[in-house]
């Protein structure tokens, strides 16, 4: 079953069968977004670049990991809150659990041999 997001905030009987998400926003609306996030970015670069003091890098870098793994926690939170979670999840099948977790597991190897032979 195909819906929208408004359709599924509209019908909560929606909820009780299996669905994928269709997110139909305007052309505006995704520009909008992205424009936003690369504003607090640029704005987050001049900061660190300009006046953020490098004594408190350390606590930075504890901020960032406690906050992802808050994010984290809560969107398994969220998934796992679902009524039909485990029935949705046996439905994606193998082929998407490897189109999840192959771009992560390269993502990984990819970062670690890039840290170990570039930030010895």
């Amino acid at each position: 079953m195909l819906v929208s997001y408004k359709e599924l905030l509209q019908n909560k009987k929606i909820l009780q069968q299996p669905l994928i998400l269709c997110y139909r926003k305007s052309l505006t609306d995704v520009r909008g977004m992205n424009m936003e996030v690369l504003t607090y970015m640029v704005i987050g670069i001049v900061i660190g670049f300009k006046w953020f003091p490098l004594k408190l890098k350390k606590w930075n870098e504890r901020i960032q990991i406690i906050s992802i793994s808050v994010l984290i926690f809560l969107m398994g939170v969220t998934l796992g809150s679902r009524p039909n979670f485990l029935r949705d999840f046996v439905q994606l099948g193998v082929e998407s659990l490897l189109l999840a977790f192959l771009p992560i597991i390269f993502s990984v190897l990819f970062v670690y041999y890039i840290t170990k032979y570039f930030f010895k």
